[in-house]
């Protein structure tokens, strides 16, 4: 090879090198989504069974065990679409406390009591909330069309896991934070400042909830495993298992009803 010829072939060289760059950096600028927010909700929901098997849960049953650190007791939840939603919690097959939303008002029915009495702002507030998150009935394509708002916040690093953050504000003015795994699309973990029992204990806390666990019912992944944990702590708060999902029960008007 002549001195010129490999002087030509040297600049040449590197051009190719600059040029492999630059078209590598584009593909990974190419990958980017022009709506990060508009491309995690279709994930999801994909990943969730598709926006027809979410639709399709009018209404929901849940059957769950719920272990705190003084006791464990068992569950019956039931929630509906059209914003109606009860709760009743027994100990030993005895009923020990139920609480509800009949759409309008929230109430609380103690162990012994014969009728109900209403809920206080915070345990109205806090049962009204979880109508409305995408991790029960709804989805996340839903949130907006129900007056509430979804905003993409970034990436988090959690135990290894580059998480997508979603911010959900409800239209009372509460917030909260979705944390979507990257691999699964799932919704792996929860966070906000909250009371875990507002009618029990009105201090407030930043809680961690964890999803774990999903199964398909009925076309739909459903977590049949949530940790409650307080997040400046580490403490575990509250583990919920569910035992069984029933899809479009018939819930009448009177199961929501305060006694």
């Amino acid at each position: 090879m002549t001195p010129d010829l490999a002087r030509l072939r040297t600049p040449f060289r590197i051009w190719l090198q600059v040029a492999s760059a630059i078209a590598a950096l584009g593909a990974c600028v190419g990958r980017v989504p022009a709506d990060p927010l508009a491309e995690i909700i279709a994930r999801n929901t994909q990943a969730r069974g598709g926006s027809a098997a979410i639709a399709r849960a009018e209404t929901v049953r849940m059957r769950m065990r719920i272990v705190e650190p003084k006791y464990t007791l068992d569950g019956v939840y039931r929630a509906t679409r059209d914003r109606r939603m009860r709760i009743d919690v027994y100990m030993g097959g005895t009923r020990v406390y139920s609480e509800g939303y009949d759409g309008q008002r929230a109430w609380e029915l103690q162990a012994d009591a014969v009728h109900a009495q209403d809920s206080s702002p915070a345990g109205a507030a806090a049962l009204r909330h979880g109508l409305e998150y995408p991790t029960n009935l709804w989805g996340l394509g839903e949130v907006r069309v129900r007056g509430n708002h979804l905003s993409y916040q970034g990436r988090e690093l959690i135990d290894g896991i580059s998480y997508q953050v979603l911010e959900f504000a409800l239209a009372d003015g509460f917030t909260t934070y979705f944390y979507l795994n990257p691999d699964t699309w799932l919704i792996e973990r929860q966070r906000d400042q909250r009371a875990l029992h507002p009618d029990a204990e009105a201090s407030m806390k930043w809680i961690e909830q964890r999803f774990g666990d999903y199964r398909l019912v009925d076309g739909r992944q459903v977590a049949f495993r949530s940790e409650q944990y307080d997040l400046r702590s580490g403490t575990l708060l509250q583990t919920s298992t569910v035992t069984e999902v029933e899809t479009n029960p018939v819930l009448t008007a009177d199961e929501f009803a305060a006694p």
